[in-house]
């Protein structure tokens, strides 16, 4: 790498308490931008920045995260200094293979706009130079640069069998580890068939002798398919997944004795959280146990999605009595909360005080008789929920939550954002958040699995 020019130089002379006068090359000021909102408009990305092939020092440890609605990432370097980016898996301090969007910065100020868009393109990350709009500032350079989903592949790290190899925990089975590895080597088929002995000891909600066999079928998912040209799931997708979460899925089966599994989702580009576009996230929405088979859907819930027997007429009675005591608990909240401020202002009207403080003490029985309601036919709606789920669900879940490779889990059943800390996943109500799909009704037809990788997210 050549030696960046100094941003001045100067002689020096023998005369004590002398001044040598220097000039000085002004910073520039390099900005980049995301615009994500074709797919999501709040999404997060881990990042590094190099100043002429070398990442920033404060970079060595790990990617910082940029919020793409409304974030920005700012620095001042030297003119003609030459400004990249390492992003997503790719941002990893062990790879950064793949610096993009490149700009040398001048005489201006630069600004970066990268603008998310959907379709097979294949345009380069190079930014683009930008006619000036009117009322824009004169003194900064403006750039476009797209980000497609050739791009996204580009900056999502493909492990090699050899990488896959050292991530897999020492201690691991060897079928597993080798089941593992023939991902990484390349798969004939979107069919993965492991013979597996049981655990030892095995599990008490063990239902199988050992050895048995699992058999894994990938899904191709429609997303990259659609938006990378000469994308394949074998040769470019599962190979973009982290080996943890293979191989917690495998010895979670192997726990649950789980004989097959359908995972319908791993790496995509375009669609969701950052998890899967990092390669971090896995997506199960069909298993088979000795208790049967087990659409992963609740979406019955609320009268939505196919008809299944993980949603009992039972339990729909009882969620509609726990969602109208809820409504019944903001209620009395607000009539509490109004009484409290009447209270307040008439305590000293020696006629309306009496009056006021029975309204108020009335409001405040109302609301915890109302909140006392709303929790015990939340228990009920929870007993009826346990109550049916697949015991081999719930086995597989309980497995993953202890893998160390796992940092979260969501599914139909239960919601754990953080399966590191002491508390409990919580039941699945598939909540909507204003008109849009909440992080719960986006899981209540399969279940997601988060790879814990600090070093990423």
């Amino acid at each position: 790498m050549a030696q960046q020019k100094p941003a001045a130089t100067a002689q020096t002379n023998s005369l004590e308490g002398s001044v040598v006068q220097v000039q000085v090359s002004a910073k520039r000021k390099v900005t980049y931008v995301f615009n994500t909102a074709a797919t999501k408009k709040d999404l997060t990305l881990p990042y590094a920045v190099a100043v002429n092939g070398k990442v920033l020092k404060e970079f060595d440890d790990k990617p910082r995260q940029l919020k793409c609605s409304g974030g920005k990432i700012e620095l001042m370097v030297n003119p003609g200094s030459k400004v990249a980016l390492l992003l997503n898996s790719d941002a990893h301090p062990s790879y950064r293979k793949h610096p993009v969007y490149e700009v040398t910065p001048d005489a201006h100020d630069v600004l970066v706009t990268i603008i998310e868009k959907l379709g097979k393109h294949g345009d380069p990350d190079t930014p683009v130079l930008s006619p000036p709009k009117d009322g824009s500032n004169k003194a900064i350079e403006y750039y476009v640069a797209p980000l497609t989903g050739g791009i996204w592949m580009k900056v999502s790290h493909k492990y090699t069998t050899a990488e896959a190899a050292s991530l897999i925990p020492p201690g691991t089975d060897a079928v597993v580890r080798d089941a593992v590895l023939s991902i990484y080597k390349g798969l004939p088929s979107r069919q993965l068939a492991v013979t597996i002995a049981a655990a030892d000891p095995a599990p008490k909600e063990a239902f199988m002798p050992a050895p048995f066999s699992i058999a894994i079928n990938f899904e191709d998912a429609d997303n990259p398919k659609s938006n990378i040209t000469g994308y394949t799931l074998l040769g470019e997708g599962l190979p973009r997944v982290h080996p943890l979460g293979y191989v917690a899925l495998l010895n979670a089966a192997r726990d649950a004795n789980v004989t097959k599994l359908r995972m319908n989702s791993g790496w995509r580009p375009l669609l969701g959280s950052i998890a899967h576009r990092a390669g971090l996230g896995l997506d199960v929405d069909y298993l088979e146990g000795k208790d049967g088979k087990v659409q992963v859907n609740r979406q019955q819930l609320r009268d939505k999605g196919p008809q299944t027997d993980n949603v009992s007429q039972e339990e729909k009675k009882l969620f509609r009595e726990y969602e109208a005591a809820k409504v019944e608990v903001d209620r009395s909240k607000a009539e509490h909360v109004t009484a409290q401020s009447d209270y307040r202002k008439g305590k000293n009207d020696p006629v309306k005080v009496v009056e006021l403080k029975q309204q108020l003490d009335a409001a405040e029985k109302r609301a915890d008789n109302a909140s006392a309601t709303r929790d015990k036919a939340k228990r009920e709606w929870n007993k009826e929920l346990d109550k049916n789920e697949p015991v081999a669900m719930r086995t597989l879940r309980t497995r993953l939550e202890r893998a160390d490779g796992v940092s979260q889990l969501f599914d139909p059943w239960y919601m754990d954002a953080n399966t590191k800390d002491d508390v409990p996943a919580k039941p699945n109500e598939q909540r909507k958040e204003g008109k849009s799909e909440s992080n719960e009704t986006l899981h209540a037809h399969h279940l997601h699995i988060t790879v814990n990788e600090p070093k990423i997210l």
